[in-house]
């Protein structure tokens, strides 16, 4: 083939895979219609594609192939099933991967460096190139060809693959970003199923106090309509705990939350978180010097402390206790109870977005996040460690102010 047609072969080769990526179902689809492609114009009979492992520090095989001869290349495809190259290895694969270029080999049965001669000397091929599939400069994917005769390298043809690698470097990156979307997809789903669980709970249970406080009002006693009075009181306060956490959750995600620091009195902020959780009072004790002032957003920190108690009444047990120390410069608030704590694997994961205690369905996993959050928007911290003799505390620490 002259040096003109082989031009105009190439040419139509980046234009065929240019339009089959923007049409490949997925990156399998995209890799598959590439190899065909590169065969088809080549005449190459073998084409197969190695992908970046989780890690981004290996390729390994995948089942994505072009034979031109399934019976004869069969001992081909089984022995480079299984196949892991890291990237920092010698071969031609980690090669290309590594540098982000096209490798050429004329005859594999000379390069000791690839470790799968022998399985391709027995499929009666000689010949071999590899070119990456590139993300920014990173390698997403290398796809190898293998003709039967030793091969010159063609400059033209490495040319090319270099922009194909380019172009499907695009289905991955379209595909990260589908992948990215369904996972954020996925997760507001969850968010919304648990929301309205834990929205519809304490309206259920104050209607249900209510409907029969209004049908049997004078058949209950005093000490039944007040003990249900305070319940209904304690699940509108629960509502209004996870109605704040909504909107201090979509706020800080929007950028919009923006603290108001100023000297605070904890002892008062200790004081509005308590009424926010009617009941707790009697279970919880305080201990150190509650009359100092830090710096801090009050309302903003009568929230943090309002979490971490309603997850100690609901996680743990009683009794409950406040522990403040504080030096010349730092306060630091414990908020500890006597439950079964938490699992030690589960720790690293306190304050991630929608985690939870435990699988039992309660909870939106949005109260530690937040938590962790609106310390940090306070020039605070917040840490977590066992509580002595059992149960959780969570510590606080504030910027002390005189």
């Amino acid at each position: 083939m002259n040096h003109q047609l082989q031009l105009e072969a190439h040419l139509r080769l980046y234009q065929n895979i240019a339009v089959s990526a923007n049409e490949a179902r997925d990156v399998e689809d995209a890799l598959s219609r590439a190899l065909h492609e590169v065969c088809a114009t080549t005449g190459w009979p073998v084409g197969h594609a190695f992908v970046a492992a989780d890690d981004d520090r290996t390729l390994v095989s995948t089942d994505i192939w072009y034979l031109a001869d399934t019976d004869e290349l069969a001992a081909l495809r089984k022995g480079s099933a299984s196949v892991v190259v890291p990237i920092d290895s010698d071969g031609p694969i980690a090669r290309t991967a590594r540098t982000g270029r096209p490798t050429w080999i004329e005859d594999v049965t000379g390069d000791p460096s690839f470790a799968r001669a022998p399985l391709v000397e027995e499929a009666a091929l000689r010949g071999a190139f590899a070119f990456p599939v590139l993300v920014g400069d990173q390698a997403v994917a290398v796809l190898e060809f293998f003709s039967p005769e030793p091969a010159r390298p063609d400059e033209l043809l490495l040319d090319v693959m270099a922009h194909v690698g380019t172009q499907l470097g695009r289905v991955f990156d379209r595909q990260r970003a589908l992948d990215v979307e369904r996972q954020a997809l996925e997760a507001e789903r969850r968010y919304l199923s648990i929301a309205s669980h834990e929205l519809r709970t304490p309206l259920a249970t104050t209607s249900g106090y209510l409907e029969v406080l209004s049908r049997g009002w004078d058949e209950i006693g005093d000490a039944e309509r007040r003990a249900m009075v305070t319940s209904a009181h304690r699940e509108c306060r629960r509502l209004a705990t996870i109605l704040a956490n909504f909107l201090t959750d979509a706020r800080l995600h929007a950028g919009t939350l923006q603290p108001h620091l100023e000297r605070t009195q904890l002892d008062a902020v200790i004081e509005a978180a308590l009424y926010d959780l009617p009941g707790l009072a009697p279970e919880l004790t305080l201990e150190g010097p509650q009359d100092v002032r830090v710096v801090a957003d009050p309302f903003l920190l009568q929230q943090v402390l309002v979490n971490l108690l309603s997850n100690a009444r609901r996680y743990g047990a009683a009794p409950y206790q406040i522990r403040v120390r504080a030096d010349d410069q730092r306060v630091e608030v414990d908020v500890c109870d006597h439950g079964p704590g938490v699992e030690p694997a589960f720790v690293p994961h306190l304050f991630e977005r929608y985690s939870r205690f435990s699988d039992a369905g309660e909870g939106i996993g949005l109260g530690l996040e937040i938590v962790a959050n609106l310390m940090s928007l306070q020039g605070g911290d917040v840490s977590y460690r066992p509580n002595v003799p059992r149960g959780a505390s969570f510590v606080l620490g504030l910027h002390r102010v005189v």
